[in-house]
């Protein structure tokens, strides 16, 4: 305004929430010289671009997405100009380097998983309103160190995760291990017992129909039909006797076939090396001194030969398994070799660097509480309490202007922890009950420190001088700053 700018064409974003496309049309239309606003009132869905020159940076956003919402006002399809001036205002001594070193590393991050960088093994928070408070406190302190302690805390935490995680994998890994040793022999077992059945079964299978001869009982039969009846014989004497405990009933291409009966299911059940065959014989299929049905009459020859049937897909299964019990062994013996030489059986690898980010934080957590009890430290404390105690934000205050539900039904007229409500008179003042002195609007405080007594806050137009806070006392009203 001192080299001539007109002062109404100059524009604030946050006098114009009721209209805003009014401001954005001037905007546009060349009635505003400088528009002045924050990121989340200036940012998206303002359409000012037209006649834009120059953006201007008063702070550092904490979000790269801030910084492309700034720029995209101008730097965008519709600006009538052909470049765009930017400005950034930093100041020396300051914490903007730091902060303009947050956004360019957040950037970094954006970019590289933009690009799906496989470099790229994790990212960290974007909008973490922790690294947000410490950097707001390290710039009202003037102390970094808040900052370095958010940073610590987060790689401790993050290195502790990894840890945690090392070992939950060692943990799991040494019981898989555990299991895989338990179960090597008796796949080894499985393995050689069906390989050793496997050529027989082979060259049964392998055989033409007439070639093939059945075993049951110790005799040998040729023809199915034969084999048939004699099985059906076998496993009725089975039934009869109530045989519980498998007994070899048939050998069919050098595989053994075992039967037993079982109460449970009141049937008999066959097995094979392969495992037991899930469908149980009923006992009337093979005892002709039991009844059956018409229905079950009808069916009885292709049930008897259907037993048998069972037995012969017990020789043919023995292949495949033969098969798949090599797989399941390899497979046991690749996994016990792989965690008994993995990385994960060994110690931490970043033990060290958690060690080291410990130390550090320890440190650092040291220094801060040296700034917080140092006297500087404590002068300002009790100057922003004296500053709300002089102001009557003392505990409890809100519920005295708002008594809860509870308070006016039970009668509390103050919160336990606030002083009482003080005593106003007929022309509004407050009564100090305790020594009867009237101030206007509300009774001020000063501190005291009990180990310097007689030094009192010094309280003048403009500002306070506070020393350590202890005690409270009353001062006339005289003394009252508004820019407490």
């Amino acid at each position: 305004m001192a080299r001539g700018m007109d002062r109404e064409r100059i524009r604030f974003i946050h006098d114009w929430d009721d209209r805003r496309l009014q401001l954005f049309d001037d905007c546009n239309n060349g009635q505003v010289d400088v528009l002045i606003g924050n990121t989340e009132k200036l940012g998206t869905g303002a359409n000012i671009q037209a006649r834009c020159v120059g953006i201007h940076h008063a702070d550092v956003p904490w979000r790269p997405a801030d910084l492309e919402q700034r720029l995209g006002r101008g730097l965008r399809q519709g600006n009538q100009n052909g470049d765009l001036f930017e400005a950034v205002y930093i100041g020396s001594g300051t914490h903007d380097a730091f902060s303009w070193g947050t956004v360019s590393r957040k950037a970094k991050f954006i970019e590289q998983f933009y690009r799906a960088d496989q470099e790229l093994r994790d990212m960290e928070p974007l909008e973490g309103s922790g690294d947000a408070m410490a950097h707001h406190k390290a710039i009202a302190t003037g102390n970094p160190a808040f900052v370095r302690q958010m940073e610590l805390q987060r790689a401790v935490a993050d290195l502790e995760s990894g840890e945690m995680e090392h070992e939950a994998m060692r943990t799991s890994n040494a019981r898989e291990l555990a299991n895989a040793k338990m179960m090597l022999p008796q796949q080894q077992a499985l393995a050689a017992r069906l390989n050793a059945l496997t050529p027989q079964a082979q060259e049964w299978v392998d055989a033409e129909v007439e070639q093939r001869t059945w075993t049951i009982a110790g005799s040998t039969y040729r023809k199915r039909t034969d084999a048939t009846a004699a099985l059906t014989a076998a496993l009725a004497q089975i039934a009869r006797d109530r045989q519980i405990e498998p007994v070899p009933v048939a050998n069919i291409g050098g595989v053994e076939m075992k039967a037993r009966y079982s109460y449970e299911h009141s049937a008999l059940i066959l097995s094979t090396p392969t495992g037991t065959h899930p469908d149980g014989v009923a006992e009337n299929i093979v005892r002709d001194d039991l009844h059956r049905t018409e229905e079950e009459e009808k069916t009885l020859s292709q049930k008897r030969s259907g037993v048998l049937a069972r037995l012969e897909g017990g020789v043919s299964s023995i292949i495949t398994r033969a098969q798949w019990a090599g797989a399941d062994l390899e497979k046991i013996r690749s996994t016990i070799d792989t965690l008994e030489n993995q990385p994960a059986a060994s110690p931490y690898p970043r033990l060290q660097e958690l060690s080291d980010a410990r130390q550090e934080l320890a440190a650092v957590n040291q220094q801060i509480a040296h700034f917080n009890s140092s006297a500087a430290e404590r002068q300002a404390q009790a100057a922003y309490e004296a500053r709300l105690a002089a102001k009557g934000r003392v505990p409890g205050f809100s519920l005295a202007l708002n008594p809860t539900t509870y308070m006016v039904e039970e009668g509390i007229e103050a919160h336990p922890s606030s002083p009482q409500p003080s005593t106003v008179d007929e022309h509004g003042w407050i009564v100090d009950e305790s020594s009867k002195q009237h101030t206007q609007g509300r009774s001020l405080l000063n501190l005291v420190d009990p180990a310097l007594p007689g030094e009192k806050a010094n309280a003048r137009s403009g500002s306070l001088d506070f020393t350590h806070a202890h005690e409270w006392e009353t001062v006339s009203s005289d003394h009252y700053s508004p820019d407490m």
